[in-house]
């Protein structure tokens, strides 16, 4: 879990997937899943999880209304599969 602090002013956040690797083995991972939660872990936002694949530019994720106030965030990574890897992030409130 990353946290994020944010102004509250903007209604989106953004995530993105700048590498992914195996642990050990040929690497052909390529994508992982993002969510956004508040600080009791419900999900802030339209979709559970949004799919974010290494080397694509940054996905905007728009928080739900009655969320946009915020000032807290926690980002939630996991991987596309039930394979153990590595992974490279990036991620920013606004």
């Amino acid at each position: 879990m990353q946290i994020q602090f944010r102004t509250g002013r903007y209604s989106q956040v953004a995530a993105e997937c700048d590498s992914v690797y195996p642990l050990s083995g040929s690497d052909n991972f390529t994508q992982i899943q993002c969510r956004v939660v508040n600080q009791s872990g419900t999900v802030i936002t339209g979709n559970d999880y949004y799919r974010l694949t290494e080397g694509m530019p940054s996905t905007y994720i728009t928080i739900e209304e009655g969320y946009l106030n915020l000032s807290v965030v926690y980002f939630q990574f996991r991987g596309n599969t039930p394979s153990p890897a590595y992974t490279v992030v990036s991620y920013y409130g606004r």
